[in-house]
C-alpha cells in the first residue's frame, strides 16, 4: 500500500474504541456474502483471522474486522486521519494478529494503536499527538511502525515517530531539521515542508542520512510536491523512483490549470540523493496502474512491495480540476511507456490518444499486469504491462474496473464540522469498454485479498466477497 496524492486534485484539495454493540450480518448472494450496509474507504487486507479495512462511520473513519466466512462485524472501532493531508490515500500497518492505525483521542489531537485483528481489543495506545502521516511499517525495520508528527506536552518539533509494532515501545527517531514540518512521500524519503527552498530528505537506522533541495533534482520550473508527486522506493536498484509535477498555470481555492506536461520522473539514488537519471515531461504512473512486481491485493498484506519495472505517462495537453466536477481536458494525448527503474531508459511505448483513465488511474484490469487500453482509432487493446505485447480483448471478456472514493471527517482543529478526504479506489466488475456487468460467481485471485475460501474486495458502496476462480 502506498501513500501518494494524485496530480490532478492536489492543488485544490491541500488548501478508547468506540464498540459496535450491535453487529451487521452480511447479505448471502449465491457462493459467497455481500456488506451493502458498508462504505468502503480501503480495500480489505488480512489480519488475525479477519478482513480488515477502512469504512466511512457516522462520525468520521471508522475500521473493521469482518468474519470471513460470513462476512458479518466482527468487531468496530473508530480511527483518524489526524492532520495527514486530504488526499493522501488511508493505509495502517499490520504486524501478524495486530493492526497499527491512527485514533481519535480528543481536543484535535489522535493517538497511535496496535489493535488484536481477532477480536478488536486495544493492545497498546501510544502519547496523543498531532500527526501528520499514516502508519506504515518501517522501510528499514519490518518490526516497526513509522508515522510522523509531534507528540503532545513535547516539544514542538515535527520529526519520524517509531513504535514497536508488538508492544508500542517508542523506538530512536530522527529529528529533522527546526521549523520543518516533514510529509512521507515514499517509504524513508521525506518532503521536509521547507519552501525556498523546497527540501527533501531520506532517513536510515533511525538517523537523517541526507537533505537536499528538491531542485537539485527535478530541474523542472516550479516543481513541487504541492503539486502531486507518486513516488518508489527501489532498493534493488538503490534508487528512489517518481515524479513531481511544475506550478499550475492558474489555481483558485476550488480549481487549478495545469500544463500536464510540466512534469518530470527522476532516479534518486538513496545513499546520497543525487539524481542517477531524469526524463522530462513524463508522469511516475506506479500504484496509478499496475506495476510489475507490486500487484498484492491477493496477498492481503500492508507490506510494502518495490516494482521490478517502472510505468510513467508522457504527457500533452491543459487540464482543469477543481474540487466539486470531472476535470476538463483540451489538446489532451498521452504515451504509456515501460522503463527500466535503474537507468530510466524505455523499454516499450504505447500511443494511447486522448485516453484519460489512464491520468485518472480507473483502466480495466483484465489480468495481473494487464490493462484495457484505446488505441489508434479508439479501438481496445489488451496491453501487457511487463514486455508492452497487445492483443484485442476476447469477446464477452470480464475485466475489473476503479472508481475513485472520497469520505469525510471530522476536522481535526474544529474549525469546520467535516471535510473531504480521498479514499482508496474501489472495483467493479465490467467489461473490457468499462460497462459495470454483474459480479461473477467466482473471481481471479489479483481482484483481492483471499482468506477461508473466499476473495473479499470493496465496491464504492459495499463489501464483497466470492470463491476464487480456477
Amino acid at each position: 500500500m502506498r501513500r501518494r496524492i494524485a496530480c490532478l486534485c492536489c492543488a485544490v484539495v491541500l488548501a478508547g474504541c468506540s464498540g459496535s454493540s450491535s453487529k451487521p450480518s452480511a447479505t448471502v448472494a449465491g457462493p459467497g456474502w455481500v456488506r451493502a450496509d458498508l462504505k468502503p474507504v480501503s480495500q480489505p487486507y488480512r489480519a488475525g483471522g479477519r478482513f480488515v479495512l477502512y469504512v466511512q462511520g457516522s462520525a468520521g473513519l471508522d475500521i473493521v474486522g469482518l468474519d470471513p466466512k460470513t462476512g458479518s462485524t466482527a468487531w468496530k472501532l473508530d480511527a483518524s486521519a489526524s492532520g495527514v493531508t486530504q488526499g493522501v490515500t488511508p493505509t495502517f500497518a499490520i504486524d501478524g494478529n495486530r493492526v497499527v492505525f491512527l485514533r481519535d483521542v480528543g481536543k484535535g489531537s489522535a493517538a497511535l494503536v496496535g489493535v488484536d485483528a481477532r477480536n478488536g481489543s486495544l493492545d497498546w495506545t501510544s502519547p496523543p499527538g498531532i500527526f501528520s502521516d499514516w502508519a506504515t511499517s518501517c522501510a528499514d525495520d519490518a518490526t516497526a511502525v513509522c508515522t510522523t508528527g509531534f507528540a503532545l506536552g513535547q516539544p514542538q518539533q515535527a520529526r519520524e515517530l517509531r513504535f514497536a509494532a508488538a508492544t508500542g515501545k517508542a523506538l530512536t527517531s530522527p529529528r529533522f531539521p527546526a521549523g520543518s514540518s516533514p510529509r512521507s512521500i515514499a517509504p524513508a524519503l521525506y518532503d521536509l515542508g521547507t519552501r525556498k527552498p523546497e527540501m527533501f530528505a531520506a532517513v536510515s537506522a533511525g538517523r537523517i542520512a541526507w537533505q537536499r533541495p528538491l531542485a537539485s533534482v527535478f530541474t523542472l520550473a516550479g516543481a513541487s510536491t504541492d503539486n502531486g508527486w507518486n513516488f518508489d522506493r527501489v532498493p534493488n536498484e538503490g534508487l528512489f523512483v517518481g515524479s513531481v509535477m511544475g506550478a499550475p498555470l492558474s489555481s483558485t481555492a476550488d480549481s487549478a490549470v495545469f500544463d500536464v506536461s510540466k512534469t518530470m520522473t527522476a532516479g534518486v539514488r538513496i545513499g546520497d540523493g543525487s539524481a542517477a537519471w531524469r526524463d522530462s515531461g513524463t508522469q511516475y504512473a506506479c500504484s496509478d496502474l499496475p506495476c510489475p512486481g507490486m500487484v498484492q491485493r491477493s496477498e492481503g498484506t500492508t507490506t510494502y512491495k518495490s516494482p521490478t519495472q517502472g510505468l510513467r505517462l508522457r504527457l500533452r495537453g491543459i487540464v482543469k480540476a477543481s474540487k466539486t466536477g470531472s476535470p476538463t481536458f483540451s489538446n489532451f494525448n498521452v504515451i504509456l511507456e515501460g522503463f527500466a527503474l535503474q537507468s530510466g531508459k524505455t523499454l516499450w511505448s504505447f500511443d494511447a490518444g486522448s485516453e484519460r483513465d489512464l491520468l485518472e488511474s480507473t483502466s480495466p484490469e483484465l489480468a495481473e499486469n494487464t490493462v484495457v487500453l484505446s488505441g489508434p482509432g479508439r479501438k481496445l487493446t489488451a496491453l501487457n504491462l511487463e514486455n508492452g505485447s497487445r492483443t484485442p480483448p476476447a469477446a464477452g471478456a470480464i475485466a475489473w474496473c476503479q472508481k475513485p472514493t472520497r469520505y469525510t471527517t471530522n476536522v481535526p482543529d474544529g474549525t469546520n464540522p467535516t471535510t473531504s478526504y480521498q479514499g482508496n479506489n474501489a472495483l467493479f466488475a465490467c467489461r473490457p469498454s468499462g460497462a459495470a456487468i454483474a459480479t461473477p460467481e467466482k473471481v481471479p485471485r489479483f481482484v483481492g485479498t483471499s482468506l477461508d475460501g473466499v476473495i473479499a474486495w470493496s465496491e464504492a458502496h459495499k463489501v464483497v466477497a466470492r470463491p476464487p476462480a480456477g
